[in-house]
Order: structure tokens, then C-alpha cells, then sequence
């Protein structure tokens, strides 16, 4: 019989044992995981290295479990418990944010203004918050005005530092080379930009000016008036220009009352001989008439001078009327200043004619019309025609092709000249 004593001793040690997280050694116990048997965790051990926003890779797991935990801005990793059922390293942090929460950020914005944002908790910009206004302009910016100053001049207003407009000035809309001299010499400035070419559905009419489209056009200058005879004659006189052989061209060029009058019966090489020997210029393409007539875009008009549907108060179409010196008929200007656009006579420009080239695609940024075709280009209209329902013909958009062989009655010209 076992003594008593023996019996106690034993159990207690067992005890013991068990009480400090051991197993007896036949129990059968240790087939998983034991949660630290010795003594190093009794002050509490460093964490481990592999831990990643408070994450031990060394926490008890079991074997093939996953689980996501946090890192980064806001991002989450991936975690796999491995063989030994301690969780592995996190793997590569994903879905990150681009801020740390609660952080703030202010920025000046270019019109000296103030905002600020801060970070939310899903670690992205919240909304900005205006702190200072933004003032007038941002500095160094240009505004101008093209109609609050003389012709060939744009109303100029630069920003300033403080975010506020300068004083106005005027200034030369297509910069200082502008010609202002001789008399009836002088160009106007037609500023680059957009304006709509074309008619309109609701007019009904002229398919060959179909359909109506925005177009792009570079600054360029434009003479103010048509040549006059004198101007014309001094070619000749030059030896540049060939004399006009016209019945009525002719004759005028020789009187002096009509010295001031627009040239007539040029033929095309002709008019263009003239501006090669005037300055180094050319004829205006269909597009640069066209804006020159119309103005900038959004305008729509269908006459030179506006909306009116009247035209004696600002061209002689009276029949039996007199075309008169080119100043004659200043209510004429166009939006820019050029004058006599319509009532002089018709106008060379340097495109080739056809009848479907405003349909074209590729006609919509500084057009210079189709590369063939067997006629040229005529715009505007000559004086005394209202009667027989043709006023139409004085409308910005319409087009008349001639043969290169036509003679050139009633047709004069002004000349073009590109920035510098």
C-alpha cells in the first residue's frame, strides 16, 4: 500500500508544475503551441521586428488563418499565420491615402488670395476653405478692350502685385509697326482670334458661304481704305505696276478729281504686283476680309456697318450713285475702322474659289482657301446695285468667283500685311 504521505507530495508537485505552464511529460499536452514557458517575458520582451502599426508578427495564430491590418497612410497589408502559428510579416502595403490624418495644409493661390485643407480620416484633402479672398487679377495679367480706344488701338489694363488693375492705356492693338502715314496709306490692326464666318440657317440663302463656322484667324494689318488712283498711278510710275487698259479704269486714272477715287479694272497680278512694291505686302486671304467685314466673334451681323437693314446712310446705293473718294463715306467702317469694304467696288483677295471650301475641315484655322481650282475670289460689292433685289450682295459673307481670264470691271483692292 503506497503511503499516504507519498500520495500528497505528489500531487502537489503536479501542482506546481501545471501552475507554471509546464505539462507532465506523459500527458500529451505539448502538440500545439505553448504561450511563452520561459522566463525572458517576465518584465515584458521587446516587440518583434516584423511588427507593423502595432501588429506582433509574433502573436499566436493558427496555421493558414488571414488577416489584414493596418499601415501607411491608411492602407492595409496583408498577414498570414504560418506553420509554427505565429503571424508572418505584413506583405506590401496597399490602398494608401496621401495625407496623415488631422494634418493641415494652406496655400496662396495665384490671385493673392489664402485657402487651407485638412487631412480626413480616411487619410484624403477634405474640401479647401477660402482664409483671404482672392483679389481682382492674378499679377502680370492683360485685359484689353478694343473698342474703348482710336482705330488700330486696344484699350490695355495689366494686374498688378497687389492683385488689383492697373491703370488703363491705350496701346497699338497689333504692336509700333502699325503704318499711320502717307495719307490714305494708313493700315488698321485686325487683332487674332476667332470670329464666325459665314451665314447663318436662318438667312436662307448663299450655299456656297454654308455653314456658319468659327474660325481662327493670326493678327494681321489691313489697309484703312481701297487703293486709290494716285496711289496706283505712283506704281506705274515706278515701273511696278502695269497701266490699266480698262474703259472705265483707265480714263479715271488719268483725272485728277478722281485721284482720290478707289482703283478700278486692276487685274489680280496686278493688285498683287502693287503690294509687293508697297511695303512688302500681300492681298488679304478670304478668311482676313471676312473677319475685317464681321468683327470677332461671338458678332453676327450681315452688313459691314451692323444690323441696319438701310444702307444709304452708310454707302451711296441709290441708283445712279457716285462712288466718291474713299474717306467719302466714313458710316461704312467696319467694327475695326476699315472702310469701304462694300460700295467701292469689288475686292481682290488671294484664295482660290470653290463653291464647297467653308464645308471643309480643314478650313477653320488661318485659312488660305483650296490649293486648285479655275477661280479666284471676289468680296464686297460696288455702289448704285440695290435695285433687281441684289442689296444681298453687300452682305460680309458674300462670295463671288471669277476666272482667272475675267475682266476685271468694277474691281479694286487693298492690301494685307503680316506681323512682324
Amino acid at each position: 500500500m503506497e503511503d499516504p504521505m507519498n500520495h500528497k507530495l505528489t500531487v502537489l508537485i503536479t501542482l506546481l508544475i501545471a501552475s507554471c505552464g509546464g505539462d507532465p511529460p506523459s500527458s500529451g499536452m505539448d502538440a500545439g503551441p505553448t504561450f511563452d514557458a520561459g522566463t525572458s517575458d517576465a518584465g515584458g520582451s521587446a516587440p518583434d521586428a516584423a511588427r507593423d502599426a502595432g501588429h506582433d508578427a509574433g502573436e499566436p495564430c493558427f496555421p493558414g488563418e488571414t488577416r489584414f491590418v493596418d499601415c501607411g497612410l491608411c492602407g492595409a497589408a496583408r498577414q498570414d499565420c504560418q506553420d509554427d502559428g505565429l503571424w508572418g510579416a505584413p506583405g506590401t502595403c496597399s490602398g494608401e491615402g496621401v495625407c496623415i490624418e488631422g494634418e493641415p495644409e494652406t496655400e496662396m493661390t495665384p490671385a493673392c488670395g489664402e485657402r487651407t485643407r485638412r487631412c480626413t480620416d480616411t487619410c484624403t484633402w477634405g474640401d479647401w476653405v477660402t482664409v483671404v479672398p482672392d483679389g481682382d487679377c492674378e499679377p502680370g495679367e492683360v485685359r484689353r478692350d478694343d473698342t474703348a480706344c482710336g482705330i488700330g488701338q486696344v484699350q490695355e489694363e495689366i494686374c498688378q502685385d497687389s492683385c488689383t488693375w492697373g491703370a488703363p492705356t491705350c496701346v497699338e492693338a497689333c504692336g509700333p509697326t502699325r503704318r499711320t502715314s502717307p495719307a490714305d496709306a494708313e493700315e488698321v490692326c485686325i487683332p487674332g482670334g476667332p470670329f464666325n464666318r459665314g451665314v447663318t440657317p436662318a438667312e436662307e440663302c448663299c450655299p456656297d458661304a454654308s455653314p456658319m463656322r468659327e474660325v481662327l484667324v493670326s493678327p494681321f494689318f489691313l489697309d484703312r481704305y481701297p487703293v486709290t488712283n494716285e496711289r496706283y498711278q505712283q506704281c506705274i510710275d515706278a515701273g511696278a505696276c502695269p497701266p490699266i487698259t480698262g474703259p472705265f479704269g483707265g480714263p479715271a486714272l488719268a483725272d485728277p478729281t478722281l485721284s482720290r477715287n478707289p482703283v478700278s479694272e486692276v487685274p489680280q497680278a496686278s493688285a498683287e504686283a502693287f503690294c509687293a512694291w508697297d511695303g512688302g505686302r500681300r492681298l488679304p486671304t478670304e478668311a482676313e476680309w471676312e473677319k475685317a467685314a464681321r468683327g470677332p466673334a461671338p458678332r453676327v451681323v450681315p452688313w459691314v456697318w451692323g444690323d441696319d437693314d438701310a444702307c444709304e446712310p452708310y454707302i451711296d446705293c441709290r441708283e445712279g450713285g457716285v462712288i466718291g473718294n474713299i474717306d467719302s463715306q466714313p458710316l461704312s467702317a467696319s467694327y475695326y475702322g476699315v472702310e469701304r469694304l462694300v460700295g467701292g467696288g469689288l475686292e481682290w483677295v488671294s484664295d482660290l474659289y470653290s463653291d464647297t471650301y467653308y464645308a471643309t475641315p480643314g478650313s477653320l484655322v488661318d485659312p488660305t482657301g483650296p490649293t486648285v481650282g479655275s477661280m479666284t475670289v471676289r468680296r464686297g460689292w460696288p455702289h448704285t446695285l440695290r435695285s433687281g433685289g441684289v442689296f444681298g450682295r453687300y452682305h460680309v459673307y458674300a462670295r463671288w468667283g471669277a476666272f482667272f481670264s475675267s475682266f476685271a470691271h468694277r474691281t479694286t483692292f487693298r492690301c494685307a500685311r503680316t506681323l512682324p
